[in-house]
């Protein structure tokens, strides 16, 4: 169930920042959503590849075993590396949610856990680029107080 949370769960930090009037966060939620997917999908172009851990067949008479059928049809194993469900959690930055979803994607079997750790490292890069880094570069543009 927390597989399918992904899609909105995307969406509610833009939500909160809109509201909020909180530019830079929203800026910098952008840039990681954009730079993040940007990468996977270069790397799944540059080394497509695929997982093939899926049973060939689910039992649809339970809900779950209807979602998971759902997200098979709509979602297939390929260019799975680095996982952009685990970037796109990372970006949102809300610890428990984004565990359970990343765990989901593991137990739906769309995502390995080398696609999660993958994705875990690529996702610890760009917070230090664009959350660390470019404090650092805004900071030092910001004009010191004088007494």
């Amino acid at each position: 169930l927390a597989y399918v949370l992904w899609y909105p769960f995307l969406i509610v930090p833009v939500v909160v920042t809109l509201l909020k009037d909180d530019r830079r966060a929203f800026i910098r939620y952008a840039a990681f959503i954009i730079a993040g997917f940007s990468i996977s999908l270069t790397i799944c172009m540059i080394w497509p590849n695929c997982q093939l851990l899926r049973p060939s067949v689910v039992d649809t008479s339970t809900l779950c075993g209807w979602l998971v059928n759902a997200i098979y049809s709509a979602d297939t194993p390929t260019n799975v590396l680095p996982s952009m469900h685990v970037v796109g959690c990372m970006a949102v930055l809300a610890v428990i949610i984004a565990a359970a979803i990343c765990a989901a994607t593991v137990f739906v079997k769309q995502h390995s856990i080398l696609d999660v750790f993958a994705a875990l490292a690529l996702s610890l890069v760009l917070y230090l680029i664009i959350y660390v880094a470019a404090r650092r570069i805004v900071d030092r543009r910001q004009p010191t107080a004088t007494a």
